[in-house]
Parts: structure tokens; sequence; C-alpha cells
């Protein structure tokens, strides 16, 4: 992807954007925060999309013209959840309609917070060495192909695997139907076999097969697609989406779990799960407070009007 925003830094590390070869790019950061800032994703996100669908890109600026023939573009952003649906509320729905989240297959991993170990000695990544040393290999022999002015090289499916692409291709078609599972996320459900596609190519290509495509592989990639289908089904579909209240009172309830009853307490002030506890604020702990009582997981007590409100827990939800 030709753009006027590639710079030199590091294509992995915490900067935007850096540019590689001839027509290729990367959009790589590990604090997304200030990629969603960035002039790029507010105002240019159409130069990602033209990028991801190999369309030539002509930057014009100050008579100085320059094109993009056949670009190709990586967009790896890493971003807190609450960064994230901070600019989603502001842009979100222009980049849903504009196509360009459908063109990302975005995850929402489970927070380790809590559960991660320490050792004493250094992790051993013999895996993730070798992961890394083919990815050198691929971009050399990219770096070698432009060199020597070499044609890109096309891989295309063999025909039981063009065949059972097609036929994935009628499911997910079918899926998009009113009531279906993608029906309200019908925007990625328009490019998901074109997401197959692509990532059967990857997996081809860094597995070093011969040939062209399989069955098999077409069938692991639409595996990993159909992950990240479900997870933009997950954060994006209006009716999964979980209220504030709901989500505030799983907060406090695993804080209720964690902090009081698994170190043998069956009660606590209401005052102190409001003062200690994740959810702080009066407009939304009282919400939360009163769906776990709604759920039947805790219930209030007070002597007196005086007196502090109780919290106490369901047993049957211990």
């Amino acid at each position: 992807m030709a753009t006027d925003h590639a710079t030199g830094h590091d294509s992995c590390g915490n900067h935007g954007w850096a540019r590689r070869g001839d027509g290729v790019d990367f959009v790589c950061a590990s604090e997304g925060d200030a990629v969603l800032k960035s002039d790029l994703l507010q105002q240019r996100f159409s130069t990602i999309n033209m990028a991801w669908g190999g369309e030539s890109i002509l930057t014009d600026r100050a008579g100085n013209s320059r094109v993009a023939v056949a670009p190709r573009c990586t967009f790896a952003v890493m971003v807190q959840d609450q960064v994230l649906r901070a600019f989603l509320a502001k842009r979100g729905d222009v980049l849903r309609s504009s196509g360009f989240l459908s063109r990302c297959l975005v995850t929402r991993p489970v927070s380790a917070i809590g559960f991660r170990v320490v050792f004493s000695e250094p992790p051993q990544w013999r895996c993730l060495d070798v992961f890394h040393a083919r990815l050198e290999e691929i971009q050399e022999e990219g770096d070698l192909r432009l060199v020597a002015n070499v044609p890109r090289r096309i891989i295309e499916f063999d025909t039981e695997a063009c065949r059972h692409w097609a036929g994935l291709a009628n499911d997910v078609e079918a899926m998009l139907r009113p009531g279906e599972y993608l029906e309200e996320v019908g925007d990625f459900g328009a490019k998901l076999m074109e997401h197959v596609a692509r990532v059967a190519a990857i997996l081809h290509v860094f597995s070093r097969q011969d040939g062209c495509i399989s069955v098999d592989t077409v069938e692991r990639a639409y595996a990993i697609v159909r992950f990240f289908a479900e997870e933009f089904r997950f954060l994006f579909s209006p009716s999964l989406e979980m209220p504030q209240s709901v989500v505030d009172a799983q907060k406090i309830e695993s804080y209720l779990l964690s902090n009081v009853w698994r170190h043998g307490n069956n009660a606590i002030r209401r005052n102190d799960v409001q003062r200690n506890g994740p959810v702080r604020g009066r407009d939304r702990f009282v919400p939360a407070i009163d769906a776990l009582i709604s759920q039947g997981r805790i219930w209030l007590t007070q002597d007196h009007p005086k007196a502090p409100v109780i919290v106490h827990l369901n047993p049957g939800f211990r």
C-alpha cells in the first residue's frame, strides 16, 4: 500500500506503520491507540480497503503523484478493549458501512490477569523461534523477487479444493438469510470466503506445500476463519451486545468470589464493595447490584434504617 503515511519505524514495534518494499506496507502496532487516532483510520481508511483488494492507489501531494499498482497490505493492531469500544462509538458506523471492519480478522482474547505464572527460568519459545525464522525466509524471498523483478507467483486451488470452496461458499450464503447465523454480521459474511481463500494461501506458502492448494488446507483455513466469524458476531452483533449493568454485575460477582467468600467470609458491607470493588460509580454500581439480586446470586439485609447494608452470596451460586 503506497501512502504518504509510510515511515521508517520498526514494522512490529510500538510505532504505527512501516514501509517494506515497493507497493507493500505493514500497519502494525502493539499500542494500537496511536493507530486508531491517526489520520489513516480517522479519514483515510478507504486506502486500506483498496490495498486489501489489490486496487491501484494514487497519492497526489503538491503535484508529486505516485501510483501503487497491485498493492499488498498487512494491518495488525493490538488495542485495549475499552479503547477500541470508545473508538467504535465514534467511528464504528462508518467503518462498518465502508467495509473496513469486515476486511479484518478481529478477536477479543480472554484476559489472563490473575492467572499469569512467573517461573524462575525464562520460558523457551522453540516453536516461536521456528515461526519467526520462516517469516524471515518469506521476507527474504520477497526481497529477492523484487530485486530480480520476478512476477508474483499465482497460487490456485486444485479441482477438488475448488469444488469444496464453492460448497462452503453456498453454505455461508445460506447463513446470511434472516434469522440465520450471520444475519447480523452480513458485512463480514460477505467477505468470509475471501478470507478463507487468503488464509488457505498463507497456510500453503508458510508450510512449504507444493503444487495447488488442497482440500485439507481449505478446510483448515475455513476452521480458522469460522473462529473469527464467531468473534466478529460476539463483538458486533446487536443481539449479542451485553447491557452495561450485566457486564458490571459479572465484575462484582467475580470480585466477591475472589476476595470475600473464598476467604471464608459470608457477608460484606455494600459500601465496602463499592469502595474497593471493580465498579465504584453509583450510576453503574446500583444497577449492577440490582442485576445480581434479580439473578438470585446475592441478597441484601439491613438491621435498621441507619445500619449498613450487608451483601450476602447465595450459597447455590458459589
